[in-house]
């Protein structure tokens, strides 16, 4: 395996760690003239040795995983390496996992740390902002709803006591903004793009959304937007809202998906 990974660098203009991993994969792909090294692998636990990833993603915001002690943690994701290593560090070896909960959880699943809403939003929001114009908003919006993923509205106790992971599932909501100010929230059932993304917890589930109503408003670059009872701030990427919720910094994503062109528009 090293022998061949020397070549390679020596030979092609190649990545060392996708080498690496081509290497070992390849053989199972069994495409032509990619043999590989055929090393054995062994796939590990991903919540026992993870990546910084998934650890600020999900075991920071699951309230089962709340006492789990990871083996090893790769700090390579974020930008922020060696403030969240620390982070980390701190609350499992210094504090022997009985640390402030919380400063772990000031830490964004994308980039930096967690905000209130009066502070400019939640993590994430470095960069690549858009214009917001309400006008906008609106007509989008009368062509095909936005799509919220995983929309957070329990509390940890809640979740905690959900009986299955149908219960812990996020909600999927499709929310349209109306002229004034006014949110029109729909069920996934109601979207069948939104029953095609939703996870099969969610479609077990059914039923109406678990937010319903709201209000919103443009300041500036932000969206400020109340679903249900929570409040969050948001930016536009794109055809996507990155958003943070005021109450606690978790950040929920929405995308406008435009309706397929109808058989007129198609060109030939």
């Amino acid at each position: 395996m090293m022998r061949t990974l020397a070549r390679r660098m020596a030979s092609e203009q190649v990545w060392d760690q996708s080498a690496y991993s081509q290497e070992g994969l390849w053989p199972a792909l069994g495409l032509k003239g990619r043999v590989g090294s055929r090393v054995s692998l062994r796939v590990l636990s991903y919540a026992c040795f993870c990546n910084t990833k998934w650890f600020f993603r999900h075991l920071l915001n699951e309230p089962t995983w709340r006492h789990h002690r990871p083996v090893s943690v790769h700090t390579n994701y974020h930008p922020e390496k060696q403030q969240r290593m620390q982070a980390i560090f701190n609350h499992y070896h210094v504090a022997e996992g009985k640390g402030d909960w919380a400063a772990l959880r000031r830490w964004s699943g994308t980039e930096g740390s967690r905000r209130a809403c009066g502070g400019g939003g939640g993590g994430g929001f470095r960069g690549g902002r858009e214009q917001l114009l309400p006008d906008e908003m609106v007509e989008l919006s009368s062509r095909g709803a936005w799509l919220f993923h995983n929309l957070p509205p329990r509390t940890p106790a809640q979740l905690l006591a959900a009986p299955d992971a149908a219960g812990r599932a996020g909600a999927f909501a499709a929310v349209r903004f109306l002229p004034g100010g006014g949110v029109a929230v729909g069920s996934v059932e109601e979207e069948p793009r939104a029953l095609a993304a939703a996870p099969a917890g969610v479609r077990a589930r059914g039923g109406a959304p678990l937010v319903h109503g709201g209000s919103w408003s443009v300041e500036g670059q932000a969206l400020r937007l109340r679903l249900g009872e929570e409040d969050y701030t948001a930016f536009r990427r794109g055809r996507a809202l990155i958003c943070a919720r005021c109450s606690d910094g978790v950040e929920v994503r929405a995308r406008h998906n435009l309706p397929p062109p109808s058989p007129h528009t198609r060109t030939r």
